[in-house]
């Protein structure tokens, strides 16, 4: 009985490495088109630098977002724009340039 069960557990196994997909049908060669070639493509703006209460615009042409910025501690400005996506950043020594990372 022993032997049976190992024999059909061995044939069923072949099975199901010969019949198996093969990765090579999924490798490279993935092509898509963006339906709007500016998606990617984003303006942003800092509004009200040298008041209290300076924004962010961001937009790709279609859609805008726009934020409100808090100051830091370290002189620099932050925005949250959801639960994983933030902006941080800096002024320069002449206060008219923000180095940032969203």
């Amino acid at each position: 009985m022993k032997n049976t069960f190992f024999v059909l557990c061995c044939y069923l196994l072949s099975l199901t490495l010969l019949f198996g997909q093969d990765m090579s049908d999924f490798n490279g060669g993935w092509h898509g088109e963006i339906v709007n070639p500016k998606a990617f493509s984003f303006d942003v703006a800092i509004y009200g630098l040298k008041t209290k209460n300076p924004t962010i615009t961001i937009s790709n042409g279609q859609n805008d977002l726009m934020l409100g910025l808090t100051r830091t501690d370290n002189g620099g400005l932050s925005a949250d724009f959801g639960a994983n996506a933030t902006f941080e950043g800096s002024l320069d020594d002449t206060q008219k340039e923000i180095n940032g990372f969203i």
